[in-house]
């Protein structure tokens, strides 16, 4: 992602808490202001992670590194019968 974003012109920075957006009368973006630092902007892009609860599946069905649930093309789990869907799953 921050060797695309450089490819593009663009600045990335992570590891910063957004404190606010700015912008003028018009709409437009001029700055974010981030827990460590005030940056001039005109975009900004937003990721941000996500941790599923499957803890509880844990020893019942196979899980990937991070806690999604494996499932196949047809999204059946390592389960007999078991299927799954949503962003608790790595979509194959």
């Amino acid at each position: 992602l921050e060797d695309n974003a450089k490819s593009h012109g663009l600045d990335f920075v992570g590891g910063e808490y957004v404190q606010r957006i700015e912008g003028d009368n018009d709409g437009n973006i001029t700055q974010v202001v981030t827990d460590k630092n005030t940056y001039e902007a005109d975009t900004v892009i937003f990721a941000v992670g996500v941790k599923p609860a499957t803890e509880w599946l844990d020893g019942k069905i196979e899980l990937g590194d991070k806690g999604v649930i494996n499932i196949d093309e047809h999204l059946q789990t390592s389960a007999k019968d078991v299927y799954a869907g949503g962003d608790a799953t790595l979509i194959p």
